[in-house]
């Protein structure tokens, strides 16, 4: 899919194209996932604590892009898609 957004910049920018392994359900800390949250398509890195809760966080260091950690027990409103596997710019 298409990206829309800077929050991942440096690592992939407005209007990249994703490759996304699907099968890529079981977390990596520190990997960048396709996610879906609250019916919001995002794509994030994710980070594994060692309470299991999750840090997500984007590439973006402005203000703007804040991390956001998901408790154990906020876990289940998370859907991992899959994990980004390259980025690609395509002018169309």
């Amino acid at each position: 899919f298409r990206v829309e957004g800077d929050s991942m910049v440096p690592l992939i920018k407005d209007k990249d194209f994703l490759l996304i392994d699907t099968s890529a359900k079981i977390i990596e800390s520190g990997k960048v996932y396709a996610i879906s949250a609250n019916n919001e398509l995002r794509v994030k890195r994710i980070h594994r604590q060692l309470d299991g809760s999750l840090v997500i966080s984007s590439d973006n260091k402005s203000p703007e892009y804040q991390d956001q950690t998901l408790n154990k027990d906020q876990l289940n409103s998370l859907q991992i898609i899959g994990r980004v596997v390259n980025s690609l710019m395509i002018d169309l």
